[in-house]
């Protein structure tokens, strides 16, 4: 079925991207100390703030060319041809600026949905109020709470990033001629397959929920030690880590997939060079 071609081909693109996966769990981790050490700069004069500045801001663009270059990787395996991690990466620096403006638009919605969260914690309250007493006897609060959590949950992680993502994609691609006929054909080739919803709802859930479960669960051990719980901790936060950077990759190459202009109908994949 072609539905699951996709997820057939979306998992062997992963398995076939080895220097991919090896610059994401690099990369990502490096950034990482990074925006730690940014932490530890002083701010004690006008020179130390703009240093602070300028290492932020670059620590941002290699954030965005990392994850813009890693989707021109995806979307160029997408057309059947022998991607270069080079000029996939190189076409990111190049676009930058147009990746930071999407990038930006996807901030921005999520502070959009921030702003509700007064609704939010009132909005169980409210929906139990309007249900018959005979219903709301049987429905405790947590239940409204919960439901609403997983609403907002949708929105934050799969429903903003499946609207921004084929915009970014193109962007990486195409840098500002992406605001216009190819972003808005990308839109439409990713938004209307249920796949790309599907992977997204796969990755929400393996790189969201799974990493924060992981974390949070302390394992019981018979005879605790200081060297066993540092053990257990490095390899849940490892286990944490690879399954964020899996899913993300995963979503990297759905989105990749489904970029360029659709051919022939249903769920499969369009080659933009066509």
């Amino acid at each position: 079925m072609p539905r699951f071609e996709i997820f057939h081909d979306a998992g062997a693109s992963l398995l076939h991207s080895k220097r991919v996966w090896l610059i994401q769990l690099v990369g990502n981790a490096l950034l990482f100390l990074l925006f730690a050490g940014w932490l530890l700069l002083p701010v004690a004069t006008e020179l130390h703030v703009l240093l602070n500045a300028l290492a932020i801001v670059a620590l941002a663009a290699a954030g965005l060319v990392l994850h813009a270059g890693t989707l021109n990787f995806y979307f160029e395996q997408s057309l059947n041809e022998r991607p270069l991690i080079r000029s996939a990466f190189g076409r990111a620096v190049k676009h930058i600026l147009a990746i930071g403006a999407c990038v930006g638009l996807l901030i921005a919605l999520w502070a959009l949905l921030d702003l509700s969260k007064p609704r939010q914690l009132a909005l169980p309250f409210y929906v139990r109020s309007l249900l018959p007493s005979f219903v709301r006897v049987h429905l405790a609060m947590w239940w409204f709470q919960i439901a609403v959590e997983g609403i907002v949950f949708a929105i934050r992680w799969i429903v903003i990033p499946g609207l921004i993502l084929p915009l970014v994609v193109e962007t990486a691609n195409s840098g500002f001629r992406a605001f216009g006929k190819l972003g808005l054909a990308a839109f439409r080739n990713s938004v209307k397959r249920a796949s790309y919803w599907m992977v997204l709802l796969l990755a929400a859930v393996v790189g969201c929920v799974a990493p924060i479960s992981l974390l949070d669960w302390t394992p019981e051990f018979q005879n605790p030690t200081l060297h066993l719980e540092a053990f257990s901790l490095i390899a849940r936060l490892s286990a944490a880590y690879v399954l964020a950077v899996a899913s993300w990759l995963l979503v990297c190459s759905i989105a990749g997939r489904f970029s360029g202009p659709a051919v022939g109908s249903g769920d499969t994949p369009g080659n933009s060079a066509a």
